[in-house]
């Protein structure tokens, strides 16, 4: 069995002094890889911190533009930036 697996993505789209085209396109080539490299796994693992905080709707919206396009079983592991609380996530 041959597994992908990446972590930390961190999703940001608002940073400032960086032009927002040039984030999105920045996250946009990285499922573009990915969605060419599942082509020759089994499975991919997210292996956590899909977003870096609490994400905006247009940080949602570009990373279900990805989950969409996958073709392969995917499992998402949440990471340490998903906590707000012990034992809680957002």
């Amino acid at each position: 069995m041959k597994i992908l697996s990446v972590a930390d993505i961190h999703i940001t789209l608002h940073k400032e002094k960086i032009p927002y085209e040039w984030q999105v396109n920045r996250f946009k080539q990285l499922f573009d890889k990915l969605l060419e490299l599942e082509k020759e796994c089994d499975v991919t693992v997210i292996a956590g911190d899909i977003f870096d905080k609490k994400p905006e709707l247009d940080e949602i919206a570009l990373f279900l533009t990805y989950a969409n396009r996958v073709t392969k079983p995917t499992i998402a592991i949440p990471g340490n930036h998903k906590k707000k609380k012990k034992g809680k996530t957002f």
